[in-house]
């Protein structure tokens, strides 16, 4: 038997389209497609956005960021610390305010964001209240967040002008950093005495040592001037004052004392 070539046959893409097998696949096309999409909207995307479920934002303002923490975990939410302030009458780490508000329905998981109190108080700058009349220093101070301490009234040159700041027990000027809260001690001017008192020699003494020593005396501190270098005094150390020291001299009793001194203009504090 003589092998017999066969005759491949030729399908066009017309007769593929009119085919059973064209459209037995597109059917599994557009059926898989249907498919899908009905699995994407009806059951993978509630179960990731948790479509219909919703939880009530409990209130955690004015409880411990610990408690906070607990209620909205119990509550089914997270949390974000987005904010600190301070609140001298609140205790540390307190929450202050939060976002979203109490009450409102969000979906489980969703994060609220907290502001809570500062732990420590911040700092803040002493304003310009020497040689302020004493009731403008209140609302100064005041307006700083800062406390009127211990009023003391010693002779000066201007009668209810401040004449010295005071912080814990160490002088200190305008522009030296505090706690916000603190309380700050005035020394209030009640005028220039009829008392005179000796001129005190304030030369080779540190400002802390002269201030205290012309406070004593019912003397003050006028203005502070700084040079960086001196043949003869070392740094931090007085090499000049107006009035000048005389041994037989004397001043009025609030008479207050410009001084020069070795170094650079440095915070009282430091």
């Amino acid at each position: 038997m003589n092998p017999q070539t066969e005759k491949q046959e030729t399908v066009t893409w017309k007769e593929y389209f009119q085919s059973k097998e064209f459209w037995v696949l597109l059917g599994f096309l557009f059926g898989g497609t249907f498919f899908l999409v009905i699995l994407f909207f009806y059951i993978f995307l509630p179960f990731f956005t948790k479509h219909g479920e919703s939880t009530t934002v409990p209130e955690v303002v004015n409880s411990s960021l610990m408690q906070a923490k607990k209620t909205l975990y119990n509550a089914n939410l997270n949390y974000e610390v987005q904010d600190s302030q301070y609140q001298a009458h609140l205790p540390p780490l307190t929450v202050l305010a939060q976002e979203p508000l109490p009450y409102e329905k969000v979906k489980p998981g969703r994060k609220v964001y907290l502001i809570v109190n500062q732990s420590t108080p911040p700092m803040v700058k002493l304003p310009e209240i020497l040689d302020v009349n004493i009731q403008q220093a209140k609302y100064m101070l005041e307006n700083w967040k800062l406390k009127i301490g211990k009023l003391t009234y010693q002779h000066g040159e201007a009668k209810d002008a401040v004449i010295g700041i005071m912080y814990k027990g160490k002088s200190v000027k305008p522009g030296d950093k505090v706690l916000e809260g603190s309380a700050i001690d005035l020394i209030v001017s009640k005028g220039l005495g009829d008392e005179k008192v000796p001129i005190p020699d304030l030369v080779g003494l540190n400002i802390n040592d002269a201030t205290n020593l012309l406070y004593s005396k019912g003397l003050s501190v006028g203005g502070t001037k700084y040079e960086k270098s001196h043949k003869k005094y070392k740094e931090g150390e007085i090499f000049k004052q107006n009035p000048k020291y005389s041994e037989n001299d004397s001043v009025p009793k609030g008479t207050s004392f410009d001084l020069w001194i070795v170094g650079e203009e440095k915070s009282s504090l430091e």
